[in-house]
């Protein structure tokens, strides 16, 4: 590739005569354009202009007339290339080239248009504007090219005197300028739909954050240009709280999770706790900051700062993204205010087990918690692609606080037996879970669509089949036990044996554990029964005590 300083070497001698005109008409030292008497910005990509020719002189012309020129603020950064194959090479190397100066006849009588073939059908390249010159129109009629060629101009190398070559290059620039700002509106926008659909599919603020966060980062390349974004969330209930970071990106990527105070730039702590007054949201050229109050007991604020100046498009893309987090952020609160008001009925439920004496290690929300950490391990190590779905994810911890509803219908002289229970009392017994599917059933049907309803159902009827097929009430084997139910199984297990019962005192944690690698393959399934004694392992390294599932449930 040769810039504005070098020519190729193997450009061959002008004629002469094409090239005259332009070199007669240049007045010594001055420009020959308004364009061109312009201040280039120094801070400014300039524009990148391409001219193929075989003629060294028409190259050399082309240097000379286009050296000083500027157009909107932006200088030219001039390309040359003798050939069709040169040419080629330098545009599959370079993606940003604005308008093409470009021979027709080279080493080919028609090097010139298979270059055009190439430009548009090979490197799918529509932006460039190509300005076609050539010294034969009659090899190469006007009407023909034009027609057959997707070529933006057309000039006689006798009729392009140094004045034309620049009002043509001013208009192919502002062709190219248009175009480039169209397509960047296009990219932008589909950014923003993207974004909208993405986030109106989180249905806890936590991940919501996460992902505005990451959409605003995408949308205006903060990591790439120094920039930063925060997502913070506060909570008021206990007074003059400091607000804490949900999510953050760039400069402030480690203060995730952390205080604003002690955390972020002073400066920056004051602009987000200062963020609920009116004149905070004043437009500024280095940041944008927004409070979204949902009520006062919890607010959030946005904060995205940037080092290099933001385009009239990327704020306003910036603008509308920041309308559709707001939308979707006060959708996600009134989703999860709906979320706790449920499972506040659903724990209400679970407790009447417990009041019956159906204890499976303390308060249900401990078996959720359990069941969510085991959820999120085995989501991570990818054995099973359905936990990928985040619906059934989310619902597999809530589900599970009412997998042994059904033993209401048990009566209280059975639960609470100490000596071994007669068949009669066993058969009562195993009646639960098939009255348990019954019962959610009833109330799944009140919701439309899938529903944790529907999964608390399955793991309610299959929490006590084995692997093997062992178990009741249907007797299913290995996949065809629901997943939900096969993952409940594993953590009901371990909590009802580590909790006291009426016949029995609690068995310590390692026994427990002894029973779940004894029962792997035959009660459990053995990739599951794994991945949770490796979750138990950890939590017994935080808290090395009998009773170390706390440490987990914290």
């Amino acid at each position: 590739m040769s810039n504005n300083s070098d020519l190729p070497n193997d450009a061959a001698a002008s004629s002469g005569d094409d090239v005259q005109l332009l070199w007669d008409e240049l007045p010594a030292n001055a420009p020959v354009s308004p364009e061109m008497a312009g201040l280039a910005e120094p801070s400014r990509v300039p524009w990148r202009v391409l001219a193929v020719d075989d003629d060294r002189d028409v190259l050399e012309l082309t240097r000379f007339v286009l050296g000083g020129f500027c157009f909107e603020g932006r200088s030219v950064e001039l390309l040359f290339a003798s050939s069709r194959h040169e040419a080629e090479a330098i545009l599959a190397a370079t993606g940003d080239i604005a308008v093409i100066l470009l021979d027709v006849v080279m080493e080919e009588e028609d090097a010139g248009l298979r270059l055009v073939r190439f430009i548009r059908e090979e490197l799918g390249n529509q932006a460039v504007r190509i300005i076609l010159r050539t010294g034969y129109p009659g090899l190469v009629p006007e009407h023909k090219v034009i027609f057959d060629y997707d070529i933006n101009d057309y000039k006689a190398k006798t009729e392009l005197t140094a004045q034309r070559l620049t009002m043509s290059l001013t208009v192919a620039l502002r062709g190219y300028r248009d175009i480039v700002q169209i397509e960047a509106n296009r990219r932008g926008l589909v950014k923003v739909l993207d974004a909208s659909s993405a986030l109106f599919g989180h249905r806890m603020i936590a991940d919501f954050a996460v992902e505005a966060v990451h959409r605003i980062d995408d949308l205006l390349q903060l990591g790439n240009n120094g920039g930063a974004i925060l997502c913070l969330g506060r909570s008021m209930g206990g007074g003059d709280a400091d607000y804490v970071v949900l999510s953050a990106s760039g400069l402030f990527a480690a203060s995730a999770g952390e205080t604003v105070s002690g955390s972020v730039p002073r400066d920056v702590a004051d602009i987000i706790r200062n963020a609920h007054r009116r004149d905070a949201a004043l437009p500024s050229d280095r940041y944008r900051v927004s409070y979204f109050d949902f009520s006062p007991y919890q607010v959030i604020v946005s904060y995205v700062q940037w080092e290099r100046p933001l385009s009239e498009l990327d704020r306003n893309l910036l603008e509308i993204l920041c309308g559709k987090i707001a939308v979707g952020l006060a959708n996600v609160h009134l989703l999860e205010r709906m979320i706790g008001l449920q499972k506040g009925v659903v724990f209400a439920l679970a407790k009447i087990a417990d009041y019956k004496g159906i204890c499976s290690g303390g308060h249900p929300s401990n078996l959720e918690r359990l069941v969510m950490a085991l959820v999120r391990r085995l989501r991570s190590k990818g054995i099973f692609p359905e936990l990928e779905q985040d619906d059934l994810a989310g619902c597999i911890g809530f589900a599970s606080i009412l997998h042994d509803i059904g033993m209401v219908s048990v009566k209280d002289a059975i639960l609470t037996k100490k000596e071994p229970l007669l068949p009669d009392e066993r058969e009562e017994i195993r009646l639960h879970t098939t009255i348990g599917r019954d019962i959610l059933n009833e109330v799944a049907l009140a919701i439309e669509g899938p529903s944790y309803m529907q999964i608390a159902a399955e793991c309610a009827e299959n929490h006590h089949e084995w692997f093997d097929g062992g178990g009741y009430p249907a007797g299913l084997a290995g996949d065809a036990i629901p997943l939900s139910a096969r993952i409940v199984s594993v953590v009901d297990v371990f909590t009802a044996l580590t909790a006291p019962r009426h016949h029995r005192p609690a068995w310590k944690s390692e026994q427990a554990i002894r029973y779940l690698k004894e029962m792997s393959g035959k009660q459990f399934d053995p990739n599951i029964v794994g991945v949770f004694l490796n979750v138990l392992s950890e939590a017994n390294t935080m808290a090395p005590s009998d009773d170390f599932t706390r440490a987990l449930l914290r």
